[in-house]
Order: structure tokens, then sequence, then C-alpha cells
């Protein structure tokens, strides 16, 4: 007799889930830093205030993500944008909400 296999029950929600937690926190936080850049220099809103409170509340500052995790824990406050002022790479991010937003 051949072995059996474990069964695997999966959920729906198990089959659209998308990455790990850690990559999941770093989704979030591009998507907040380009839509708070996007908001504070370039005018141009991206989300609703409604959409970047919800996806703010998402952010656990705990999580190490690798890259600017101390300016994040130390910086980021999910009731407002005005930390994007202080990022550290402010000049890429530019950049890069500006192709995101389709602001040229």
């Amino acid at each position: 007799m051949g072995r059996l296999l474990p069964v695997v029950r999966h959920t729906m929600i198990d089959l659209f889930a998308w990455g790990t937690p850690v990559e999941r926190e770093r989704r979030t936080r591009i998507k907040l830093c380009v839509a708070a850049y996007c908001y504070e220099y370039l005018d141009q809103p991206v989300l609703t205030d409604a959409q970047f409170d919800a996806l703010a509340n998402l952010s656990d500052p705990s999580i190490i993500t690798g890259r600017h995790d101390d300016w994040w824990r130390n910086n980021f406050q999910p009731f407002t944008g005005s930390w994007i002022h202080s990022h550290p790479e402010l000049a890429q991010l530019g950049k890069y909400a500006r192709r995101c937003s389709s602001v040229k």
C-alpha cells in the first residue's frame, strides 16, 4: 500500500492571501509613502482620506522589513502624512510617486 499524503484544508481566504507578513508590511509602507508624497508635495491625492486612514491603521512598525525600519518606527504617524517630509530617500520616492500618480 502506498504512502498516504496529508489532507490540506484551505479556506477561501487562504487561497487569496498574498505574501508573508514582512512582504505585506513592505507593500503597505510603500503605498503609504507614495500616497503621502502625492498629497504633501504634488497636491494630487491618490487615495481618499478614508482609504489612507484604513491603510495607515494596517501598518505595524514593529515588523522588521529590512529597509528604513528605525525611521518608520520613529517618524510614521497613522493620522497624518506630514512624516513624509523626513523620508530618507525623498528624491527617489518623488520620482516613483510622479510615475504612479501620472503627474508629469
